[in-house]
């Protein structure tokens, strides 16, 4: 098993294009509305620009130790989307300023990324060439449950 990915690993030319395309957006915002009631528009690119940092630390993460937690994951995703059902349906969400620019965050949006991991350990796990019926309702129970 092969740990978080080395320097050798990135393509460096492509990180630091895309730096100076952040940069230069954040640039360009700000002199487009430095002076209207748009003023402040740069911060809130140069949040999204911070994100690309957190998406460079989370690449360093070994996979492995994500699919291991697959479970504990999948069973707070299902307390999370009941949670959502008990408190306020739909319209239930949490406040993540950090997260999205308009500082809300559905707990569905995460769920969809938890049943992709809960699925990719599922089928990890399988290790054969061809799925049977079982396996396929088996999966199809992993989706469905959060899906319900």
């Amino acid at each position: 098993m092969k740990d978080a990915p080395g320097t050798r690993d990135y393509d460096w030319w492509l990180i630091a294009i895309l730096a100076a395309i952040c940069a230069l957006g954040v640039v360009e915002i700000y002199s487009a509305t430095h002076a209207s009631n748009l003023a402040g528009m740069h911060i809130k690119r140069s949040v999204a620009t911070l994100r690309l940092s957190i998406m460079f630390i989370l690449s360093r993460i070994d996979y492995h130790l994500i699919l291991d937690q697959a479970l504990i994951l999948y069973v707070v995703c299902l307390a999370a989307l009941a949670a959502v059902l008990v408190l306020g349906g739909s319209r239930f969400v949490l406040n993540a300023g950090f997260i999205s620019s308009d500082k809300t965050f559905q707990v569905s949006e995460l769920a969809k990324l938890i049943i992709i991991i809960a699925l990719a350990r599922f089928f990890a796990e399988v290790r054969s060439d061809q799925l049977d019926l079982r396996d396929l309702l088996k999966a199809g129970m992993l989706v469905g449950v959060p899906l319900a």
